[in-house]
């Protein structure tokens, strides 16, 4: 197993980051298959081999991902990839 944390500070505020993060679960859901749920201000996920959460405050966000033992050892490309869409999300 594998551990991913991500930690992004933000000045969009608590409703406009909620919708960034939400595009971004939208945007796995279609690419990735994850199933994803509210929970308050955080988003929890969950796919074959993976979750997480993405929890929301109106200037940070932070992210959590657990891989499993398969997904561990593309755990730096993951990182990576989630690291980009983040970025392109919080603009």
């Amino acid at each position: 197993m594998a551990n991913i944390h991500i930690e992004r500070s933000h000045n969009l505020g608590l409703e406009d980051a909620r919708s960034k993060v939400e595009q971004l679960a939208e945007s796995l859901k279609e690419d990735l298959q994850i199933d994803y749920e509210w929970s308050g201000d955080r988003l929890v996920f969950e796919r074959f081999g993976a979750s997480g959460s993405i929890v929301v405050s109106a200037d940070k966000i932070d992210l959590d991902i657990e891989l499993g033992m398969v997904l561990a050892l593309m755990k730096d490309n993951i990182e990576e990839g989630v690291n980009r869409r983040l970025d392109a999300v919080l603009g």
